[in-house]
């Protein structure tokens, strides 16, 4: 084993990890995401020439998508021998065209990443802190994926982040709050099933209805079925229909951001005001998953509670947000 890869594994230690005592095959299913997860409070550092997350010209002539750029990672307090390299790019759409700092995307060689005994997994996307006075909408899109985490493992995972950006193009630093997102094929594999993507005939209506109040309960209507915005579909062997699995929550009523605003064709003027997008032939059979959700109330609102990076008045907030949907629900007008 190179040296590069004992520092990274000693980086990453709190999970156990010897090649004695797991076949390839064991160890290569750990991703480094998997590493990263298990960490306490990790501090990561990227460093590079970061003028490009700030310009315009960022864009590959010949793929018509945003250039990479090379960088390495690397946790704080382990020695730089153990930076991985990588590259980095911009990503978002709305994101990226308003915040001084864009969301990012973050890809590992398989090569290395084998290398060193971690699995094929090797693009995620980085939510950063969009705008300094913006700072804690970090924390409350990350409190929503941690949500739906509670409710289901069919979510994709996140790690929150001390990030630092280190920028050798002119010696400074940032320091910030981010999150990381588990891959899409990560997240597949994980559960046991694979990425699905052809015609959405027919739904798992368990996990449809389940993700219907989801997004009702955080005032989300940025995702469509039809054409598959900010969705994602994962065929389980033991299922006949592909599961949903939902994303990108910067625009819903929970997170509240000052950008963010309904579609204009839907019949809602503000994030805050609640639509429930629901295909079904009635709305009867929204009560076993209400009252899953009833059941959750006060795990939910304790999550709330316990969000590190919001001020005492965006909790009250959140929770306020959240009480009127079980307010909402528990009513038999919200069935007719």
């Amino acid at each position: 084993m190179t040296r590069f890869s004992t520092l990274f594994l000693i980086a990453v230690a709190t999970i156990p990890f010897s090649c004695q005592q797991e076949s390839k095959k064991e160890v290569l299913s750990i991703s480094i995401f998997d590493k990263i997860y298990e960490l306490e409070n990790p501090s990561v550092r990227i460093t590079g020439d970061l003028t490009h997350l700030y310009g315009d010209n960022t864009i590959d002539e010949e793929s018509g998508k945003e250039s990479y750029q090379p960088a390495t990672l690397s946790f704080e307090g382990i020695s730089t021998e153990a930076a991985i390299p990588l590259k980095i790019a911009k990503r978002g759409v709305t994101r990226k065209r308003i915040c001084d700092f864009p969301p990012i995307k973050l890809k590992f060689s398989k090569d290395t990443l084998s290398n060193i005994g971690l699995s094929k997994f090797n693009t995620y996307k980085l939510v950063t802190h969009c705008i300094d006075s913006l700072e804690s909408l970090v924390s409350k899109e990350f409190l929503v994926y941690k949500l739906y985490n509670h409710f289901t493992d069919n979510s994709f995972r996140v790690k929150k982040l001390n990030m630092i950006y280190e920028d050798v193009s002119n010696g400074k630093e940032i320091r910030k709050t981010a999150f990381l997102i588990e891959e899409d094929e990560e997240l597949a594999h994980r559960l046991n099933a694979s990425l699905y993507e052809g015609p959405i005939k027919a739904l798992d209506r368990q996990q449809y209805a389940q993700m219907v109040i989801f997004q009702y309960m955080i005032g989300n209507t940025d995702w469509n079925l039809t054409n598959g915005h900010n969705m994602k579909w994962i065929q389980k062997a033991d299922l006949p229909s592909p599961t949903p699995i939902p994303y990108d929550f910067d625009f819903c009523g929970l997170v509240n951001a000052p950008h963010a605003s309904p579609h204009p064709q839907m019949p809602i003027t503000s994030v805050r005001e609640r639509l429930l997008q629901w295909r079904g032939k009635g709305k009867e059979e929204l009560r076993e998953v209400t009252a899953e959700f009833s059941n959750e109330k006060n795990a939910v609102l304790s999550m709330v509670n316990n969000q590190a990076g919001l001020s005492e008045d965006e909790k009250a907030d959140i929770s306020g947000f959240i009480e009127s949907f079980y307010t909402e629900v528990g009513q038999s007008s919200f069935y007719e």
